[in-house]
Formats: C-alpha cells, structure tokens, sequence
C-alpha cells in the first residue's frame, strides 16, 4: 500500500486536517495534526512587552507505529478501537473523566505526545 493511500486513510478515519509518516531507525510513526489557532484559547501567548500574541499552528499527535505497513496499520485499527472504546467509557459514566489515553498496542514504542508546531503568524 502507497503512503499516499495510507495518510488519506489516517484523515478520513480519524477527521484530522494533516496525517504523514516519519520513518526514524526502520520504524515508521504515523502522525496526525489537526489545524487550532492561539485565538480559540482562553490563555494566549505574551511576549517580553506583555502584548499578546496570536498565531495558527498544528497540534500533532503520534497514534500508530509499526516495521511494516501491515504492522502501521493494524496499530492505527488499535488507535481507532482504542477511541471508541474510550467514548463509549464516557458516555457510561456520565462523561466523568477517566485515566489518560494510554496506547493500547505493544509495538509503540513511544508515547502518545502532543506536538505544536507554529504554520504562520497572524
């Protein structure tokens, strides 16, 4: 299967707005990002002056890995189950919170980590 293929499936199954793959030491991460701006938060940004400071960026999550393709995207499958079990966990408990999300396969080898990086300047 294309990487093309694979990232198009990443953002219809999991509604994001950016998907790619980095490929570090003969693994490949899946990570999607989903596209917020500095404006929508109720804590903004300040510089030295304490003016505030309002940019777009994409927050990015790693959700599957894996040696092969087979592998990435059985651990992305894993991710989606994990995501919908976590939903129905809510909506049981009358949306009270529960433990972190936490990746649910073995051959993650990195954490579930959140990353910002800046796309433009407003």
């Amino acid at each position: 299967m294309k990487e093309s293929t694979i990232i198009a499936k990443a953002i219809r199954m999991f509604k994001c707005d950016t998907a790619r793959i980095s490929r570090p030491c003969h693994w490949m991460f899946l990570i999607i990002g989903t596209r917020k701006h500095t404006k929508d938060q109720s804590s903004g940004w300040y510089d030295q002056d304490g003016k505030r400071r309002d940019f777009a960026y994409t927050e990015e999550k790693v959700i599957a890995s894996g040696k092969t393709v087979a592998k990435l995207l059985e651990s992305m499958e894993r991710y989606r189950w994990a995501l919908r079990w976590e939903t129905r966990q809510r909506r049981k408990r009358g949306a009270q919170l529960i433990s972190p999300r936490v990746s649910v396969t073995d051959d993650v080898t990195m954490p579930l980590t959140t990353l910002c990086v800046a796309s433009s300047t407003a």
